[in-house]
């Protein structure tokens, strides 16, 4: 709401995050998209920007549920899940099974002993934009319902670039957009050396707000006009800044543009499934 009229948020844009993660999982063949988010302000926006990104890739958003962040989502995941439909299809596929009663039918009896469903859900990839102790209760639902890890993609945002959060087998595999994470190790090593303790998340935003400055004076020279030096054209830059979390430049909307990379979740690691950007330039070919 303050943003604008030389105004300037440095934060890293869920929308941007969204639309990042979408394109990579759109051009490795992913058409169809769910959402489950909180129903708050947030969740609206994400859902939001995942609907802008589908549209701007030709994919499809075929489901949205929305769930109390202070509550129950057991049932939204259920909703999600199709879950009464595809447990009454399992119903009706053994009792048709049983009807046959021979050796083809007992053997197909025998493979769904252990299943609570049958059929796929219809969306390839899910957006989570969730995190901390509410994503791992909601990563550990899906599967509760019959939401296959392994046949439908988990997707995140920068939030998801946690410490440990692999312990939960439903996100390994998963995809996120976030900054870079070499270049943040190393002003992580290099506060910690300094502070003796661990920097907060947000410090490296602080961090870039006033190396900006410091080399936009710089620039100016001693003696320059100050309101010249910290002139819009000179912060809204197209070529923009390197900062601890990657490229970013000013927009013409008060929003920063980042360059950020598309990182999946291992079990005790990260994997960068694609660099971020090294400079706003196109490339030559």
């Amino acid at each position: 709401e303050v943003v604008g009229d030389g105004t300037y948020v440095l934060g890293i844009a869920p929308r941007q995050q969204v639309a990042r993660v979408v394109r990579y999982a759109v051009a490795r063949g992913i058409t169809r998209f769910a959402a489950l988010a909180p129903s708050d302000s947030y969740g609206t926006n994400m859902v939001a920007a995942l609907a802008a990104a589908a549209a701007e890739t030709g994919a499809t958003v075929t489901q949205v549920e929305y769930y109390d962040p202070a509550g129950d989502a057991n049932d939204a995941v259920k909703r999600l899940a199709d879950y009464d439909r595809r447990a009454a299809a399992l119903r009706s596929q053994r009792a048709e099974l049983r009807e046959r009663n021979d050796d083809v039918a007992r053997q197909a009896l025998r493979r769904l002993e252990n299943r609570d469903t049958v059929g796929d859900v219809d969306f390839q990839a899910l957006l989570l934009p969730a995190s901390g102790e509410e994503l791992q209760k909601l990563a550990a639902l899906l599967p509760y319902y019959d939401v296959d890890p392994s046949r439908v993609r988990m997707l995140g945002t920068a939030q998801w670039d946690a410490d440990g959060i692999g312990a939960e087998p439903a996100l390994v595999g998963g995809w996120f957009a976030g900054p870079p994470r070499d270049q943040r190790a190393g002003f992580e090593a290099e506060f910690r050396s300094t502070y003796k303790r661990r920097p907060h998340r947000l410090a490296s935003l602080a961090f870039d707000a006033t190396a900006v400055a410091a080399v936009l004076a710089n620039q100016a020279g001693p003696s320059a006009d100050r309101r010249q030096a910290f002139s819009r054209a000179r912060l809204a830059s197209p070529n923009g800044f390197a900062g601890v979390d990657g490229i970013f430049r000013m927009l013409p909307s008060g929003e920063a543009e980042r360059g950020l990379a598309v990182i999946e979740i291992e079990r005790a690691n990260f994997k960068v499934l694609s660099p971020a950007p090294q400079s706003f330039q196109a490339a030559v070919n």
